[in-house]
Formats: structure tokens, sequence, C-alpha cells
């Protein structure tokens, strides 16, 4: 018999309520890090990518700065998304960082420096944090019920923070583990509908 993901998260949370020691391996602790809020229409989707490729492409300018991340010209109206700082760059040090799970922990890795080699090369690879940011981003423009709206995300000091859903199982799991996913995503995004 196989299970499917929703019956080995109730026997974990159940097994976790019972206060019975759980042991995960990084695998398994990175399939259950998934976006709390994510686009759910091909629009949403777009809305992420535009959003994630000027992150990339833009996301170290020094501010003042305005980008168009997306537009789409719809029969009634029209959607522009545009990223934008009036101070530091357009987005902070750690937005191009990546979760990756190591050893049982969590750790916030920028592609490059550091001293995170080991936790690159032996790490399981989960959510970039530009996508948690754009992810965010396209869900708030699909669930837009009005002609204006600004998303943020800040300095990031817990998995809410980074739009990042995590299991109770998991967050009674990670109270006897350390997390390091401290980042400075400091992202702003201005949705427009008119």
């Amino acid at each position: 018999m196989e299970w499917s993901k929703a019956q080995i998260t109730d026997l974990l949370q159940k097994a976790s309520d019972a206060n019975v020691e759980l042991t995960l391996t990084d695998e398994q602790i990175a399939e259950f890090l998934t976006f709390d809020r994510s686009p759910s229409s091909d629009i949403g989707m777009n809305v992420m990518n535009g959003t994630s490729r000027a992150i990339l492409q833009y996301g170290h300018k020094n501010a003042p700065y305005r980008i168009k991340a997306f537009e789409k010209q719809f029969t009634e109206n029209r959607m522009e998304v545009y990223l934008f700082a009036n101070d530091g760059t357009l987005c902070g040090k750690d937005v191009l960082n990546v979760l990756y799970v190591f050893d049982g922990a969590v750790y916030s890795v920028p592609p490059s420096g550091g001293d995170f080699d080991a936790i690159r090369e032996k790490g399981i690879k989960t959510l970039a944090l530009a996508d948690a940011f754009s992810s965010l981003v396209a869900a708030n423009a699909e669930a837009m019920n009005a002609e204006y709206s600004v998303v943020e995300m800040g300095a990031a000091k817990t998995f809410d923070d980074m739009n990042v859903r995590v299991p109770q199982f998991l967050k009674k799991y990670f109270e006897k583990k350390q997390l390091f996913i401290e980042s400075n995503v400091s992202c702003r995004a201005e949705i427009k509908l008119f």
C-alpha cells in the first residue's frame, strides 16, 4: 500500500501529539516545506515568474528604484506589478538565498560564499526566497478586489515571515533543533488593477 502525503502528515502529527520522538531524514523534512500562499491560475503563475525574473535581474539595484515585473491587459481591465524600493537596494541581501535541509536543521544559504560549502554539497535544496516572495505576490494578485495593493517581505526570522508552510508536527520537531533561517529579504511589490 502506498501512502499519500496527507496520510503521512496525519500519522506524523499523531505521533508528535503523543510525544513520540520523531526521527526524520533531511529528505523527509524537505518534502514538507512548501509555500504558504501560492498562485493557482495561469495568470498567477505568470505574475510569479515575472516577479522572480525581475528579482534575479534587478534585485541588487540601488534605490530609489522601480521596475515593472508583470503586465497584462484583460478584456475589462489591466494588471501591472512593480518591484520598488525607496532606500537601500531593490531587494535585501538575502533575497537570492535558498533554504537547505542539512543534518536535520534548516539553513538559509546564499548562492555562493560564506561557510556553506558543505551544506550546498550535501544538503537538500528546497525553496528559493525570491520564489517565496514572488509566490506571495502572485497569490495576492489573484485575490485582489481593489485597485491597488502592496506586498512586503522584510527581515524574515520565521517560516511564516518567509511565506513557507511547515506542518505542526514539524514545528514541534524543530523546537529541539536549530534553525538558521534568519534572512534580510526586504522586498516590496506594488500591484495595480485598473
